[in-house]
């Protein structure tokens, strides 16, 4: 889902940041659109290593104040990770389009992948009416082993079964 941020995606996330007096200065639009741009999640280490690699010399400090105001105006959301640094998605446009997202954890390894699931965002909707709810954000983090693990984790549960067969 690589996308690009169109000059009314910028004009759109400047109002957004007006609504409270703030302005869209070049540390908030770079880290907007690193995230816009990227299918994977980012630590704001690895937007200043992508934004530097791009001659962008914004400091980490200013990575870090950006995040966190566009978290707060709900642009950017921490994704939650068990180890490691935290991470960083882009959760809508400035336009409001919600970017939907399921996680996927592994629980040896901590790597994070997205799971289109379209289905949820029906189930969401089927809850709002009989509920009477208004649902601002969701999320829904699965949690198991990934590919990879997989067979490191198979093969650690057999050799303790074989252990444990001898005792």
């Amino acid at each position: 889902m690589a996308e690009r941020t169109t000059q009314s995606d910028v004009l759109e996330l400047t109002e957004v940041l007006a609504e409270e007096g703030y302005r869209l200065t070049h540390p908030r639009l770079s880290v907007f659109r690193v995230l816009v741009k990227t299918k994977e999640h980012l630590s704001a280490d690895d937007i200043y290593t992508h934004m530097h690699g791009q001659g962008d010399w914004t400091s980490r400090a200013s990575i870090y104040r950006a995040l966190k105001l566009l978290e707060n105006k709900g642009l950017v959301r921490r994704v939650p990770v068990k180890q490691g640094p935290c991470l960083y998605e882009c959760v809508r446009s400035p336009r409001g389009r919600e970017q939907v997202r399921c996680h996927f954890v592994c629980r040896q390894c901590g790597q994070v992948k997205d799971i289109e699931a379209p289905e949820m965002e029906n189930l969401v909707r089927a809850l709002r009416k009989p509920l009477s709810i208004a649902v601002d954000d969701y999320e829904i983090r699965l949690v198991g082993t990934c590919e990879r693990c997989r067979p490191v984790r198979q093969a650690h549960h057999r050799r303790e079964s074989r252990n444990d067969n001898q005792q």
